[in-house]
């Protein structure tokens, strides 16, 4: 059971999350500013769908890893995405059938993270068109993810 949990994890869900690496930093070294988080979008999405920590860190290493080539730091990014993640799980489990909960977090992440983690402890002043700019964008691509993925336990491969 232990290898083809391993398996699972090298065949699809590094693929995928390395991909959406890619994706994010060649989007923001093209565009000149880090709007589009796929990567977050996925967590999300791993988070909502799975109740499998092994997916939920190895995805979270990659989120982490992506933290450090934009701000040179795991830390501050680490000290929000772990609480706010035990919420989630705890949320979910207390309301079962919330079609709004990974759309709230997405926006919970990213508000803290642009307007609390950047400000105050990264130094990076906030500009608000960004941050709003920010916000849509990746509640966009959130929306086009879990409209297209696949969601019974048959197909779905995460």
């Amino acid at each position: 059971m232990i290898k083809n949990k391993k398996k699972y994890l090298i065949k699809y869900v590094l693929p995928i999350s390395v991909l959406l690496l890619i994706i994010d930093l060649s989007f923001s070294t093209i565009v000149g500013k880090n709007t589009l988080h796929l990567l977050l979008c996925f967590y999300i999405i791993v988070l909502h769908r799975q109740s499998k920590l092994s997916k939920l860190i190895l995805v979270g290493l990659i989120l982490s890893l992506e933290s450090f080539v934009y701000y040179d730091t795991t830390i501050p990014f680490l000290s929000y995405i772990i609480p706010l993640s035990l919420i989630y799980i705890r949320t979910k489990r207390t309301f079962q059938k919330t079609a709004i909960l990974p759309y709230l977090f997405l926006l919970l992440y990213m508000l803290i993270g642009q307007l609390l983690v950047e400000p105050y402890i990264l130094t990076i002043a906030p500009v608000k068109g960004y941050t709003f700019e920010q916000i849509c964008a990746n509640l966009l691509m959130l929306v086009i993810f879990l409209k297209f993925w696949p969601k019974g336990s048959l197909g779905s491969r995460l």
